[in-house]
């Protein structure tokens, strides 16, 4: 058949649609699964959420002498952490507008995203559509250094218990910030 997958059973035939859904359960439930059975992150090896207030994004290289004086900076961003307040509130709502739509409505992830992404991407047969939030984006940020080396799913899985947590400490402003 046209996808390669699709099979008769019982008289009904597996379309695109059927297909999806069925690839949707099983992916919610195997996230909410592997929460169950592992309720907190930190169980799981995660980063402290302590380690989120030290945040700083990565600069520029910064080159030192013998006598620890600044000589120099490779090329790079220079990324500054900055009050909400000096955001313009037009750039801080259109950011919200096209990374996350319902941050101010959901607790660290956004299932109806998810599975709108899910569907996207099993259609396209490839990844076309994100499904992670403002927060989960800011744990990927906060901690990628400490969890880019383990496997994908559980990476994400990590940020997805992160993010609940993150959401249960902090308020949408200060995760915003």
């Amino acid at each position: 058949d046209r996808v390669g997958i699709m099979k008769k059973s019982k008289g009904r035939r597996w379309t695109p649609a059927r297909i999806t859904a069925a690839g949707s359960v099983a992916f919610l439930g195997s996230v909410a699964l592997s929460l169950a059975l592992t309720p907190r992150c930190e169980d799981r090896g995660c980063p402290s959420l302590n380690d989120l207030e030290a945040y700083r994004p990565v600069e520029a290289v910064r080159v030192y002498d013998g006598s620890d004086r600044l000589v120099g900076r490779l090329s790079g961003p220079t990324r500054y952490v900055v009050p909400l307040a000096s955001i313009p509130e037009v750039l801080r709502d259109g950011y919200v507008a096209v990374e996350d739509r319902r941050f101010r409505s959901h607790g660290g992830v956004d299932l109806r995203g998810a599975l709108r992404a899910l569907h996207a991407n099993l259609r396209a047969g490839r990844i076309e559509e994100g499904a992670s939030t403002i927060t989960m984006q800011l744990v990927r940020n906060a901690f990628g250094a400490e969890i880019l080396k383990w496997n994908k799913f559980r990476r994400k899985l990590a940020e997805v218990a992160l993010a609940v947590e993150v959401e249960d400490q902090l308020d949408k402003d200060r995760i915003l910030e």
